[in-house]
């Protein structure tokens, strides 16, 4: 199983749980094309990935602190 989709589940209503998806699913590639093409870019200019991998720590917790802040899973009603 993809761990996109568990991901998507409790955030999002289940009645747009395909559209959520896709979206997230995008996202993902889109995110893996450009950093790939920036990774490299930054490798010629630098002649070195050191700043690479700042930079990608930098964002990952970025990324923590946005998930920690923002991303509360909603409540299910039980009934």
């Amino acid at each position: 199983m993809p761990r996109r989709r568990p991901a998507v589940c409790p955030f999002f209503a289940p009645d747009r749980y395909a559209q959520n998806y896709g979206l997230v699913f995008t996202a993902y590639g889109v995110g893996a094309l450009l950093g790939t093409l920036a990774t490299g870019r930054l490798r010629d200019i630098f002649g070195s990935y050191q700043f690479v991998f700042y930079g990608m720590a930098l964002l990952a917790i970025v990324g923590m602190i946005v998930a920690w802040t923002l991303l509360r899973p909603r409540p299910r009603s039980s009934v």
